[in-house]
């Protein structure tokens, strides 16, 4: 594990000597097996890790804390809020990150599940009826409404933008049904800082 980091000084006194000595203490990386070892379900999270931090870094070449824009840090760049843990302590950073990774979940579930609410109550006061959505692919990775063995219900895909983009809403979830048109939309890009990108396709191109 890498230690808290940041600058410390020691200070000593030996007979008529005194003095002190500052240094930085700086982290060290674990090997990916072991943080994969952790990084166990849902079946992305280590396709995740490895897209927001390569290699699952949480420090980089100089031992400091890998950072990625806007104000995430470490194997899952987790953004910095009251808490040196997770710059400095990777065991730290990977545990809240899977909280995020579970929370995101259930509110995904929950955004797809009324999605699907929408849609058929849409269906029962209108003729003709709307159509259900169409499987979107992901690079390997196919989303559906009805997914087969192969494929990926479509909570799995609002759930992996979730990570990156927030809690899923009209403006940001993957897929959404709108109730005043009776049809389906498809978000998957995320903008930020004039950059433009698909995180699914991202999440689902990425080796675990």
């Amino acid at each position: 594990m890498g230690a808290c980091g940041g600058s410390a000084t020691i200070s000593y006194a030996y007979g008529a000597a005194k003095g002190s000595v500052s240094f930085t203490v700086l982290g060290q990386n674990p090997t990916a097996s072991t943080v994969k070892a952790l990084l166990t379900s849902p079946w992305f999270v280590q396709q995740l890790a490895n897209s927001e931090s390569p290699g699952y870094l949480q420090f980089n070449s100089s031992g400091y804390p890998v950072f990625g824009g806007p104000n995430g840090y470490g194997i899952m760049m987790i953004d910095f809020n009251n808490t040196a843990s997770d710059l400095w302590n990777w065991v730290v950073n990977v545990s809240d990150g899977l909280k995020s990774v579970s929370s995101f979940g259930t509110l995904a579930t929950t955004w797809w599940n009324n999605q699907v609410d929408a849609f058929n109550a849409w269906n029962a006061a209108h003729t003709p009826s709307a159509q259900p959505p169409y499987d979107t692919t992901e690079g390997p990775c196919t989303f559906s409404s009805d997914p087969s063995a192969s494929m990926h219900i479509y909570s799995d895909a609002v759930w992996i933008k979730s990570y990156n983009a927030g809690p899923p809403n009209s403006s940001n979830a993957y897929i959404v049904f709108s109730a005043g048109s009776g049809a389906w939309s498809y978000q998957p890009l995320s903008t930020y800082n004039g950059k433009v990108w698909d995180y699914v396709y991202r999440v689902c191109t990425t080796s675990p």
